[in-house]
């Protein structure tokens, strides 16, 4: 058995066999944000906030630019924890802010 973080790799590595390596997929943004959260623990920050950006990203692009699916808003929460850390405040207020600005897209018609 290998360590969480080759098992994650293995599984994007899948997902991206699968999917095409330039496809949008949810399981790939999946594997780049399980990837992400190992980084994380690992105070790999810098790498774990390029993996969560690509993950934001291919979600946007599977659920639509405005969506304000869960795995959208959970990947920002992370990514502007990541910036938090690092100190990169400007950054985690502007993930932050994609989060309030989907929530009032979500909820206009309600």
């Amino acid at each position: 058995m290998g360590t969480a973080l080759q098992m994650h790799e293995w599984s994007l590595k899948m997902s991206r066999n699968m999917h095409g390596q330039d496809n949008s997929h949810p399981d790939i943004a999946v594997s780049l944000w399980s990837i992400a959260l190992v980084f994380i623990k690992q105070k790999k920050l810098d790498q774990a906030a390029e993996l969560l950006s690509q993950g934001v990203e291919m979600l946007r692009n599977v659920h639509g630019r405005n969506s304000v699916h869960p795995h959208i808003t959970a990947v920002l929460l992370n990514l502007a924890d990541g910036y938090d850390n690092q100190g990169r405040l400007t950054e985690a207020l502007a993930a932050r802010e994609q989060i309030t600005q989907e929530d009032i897209v979500s909820n206009e018609g309600v």
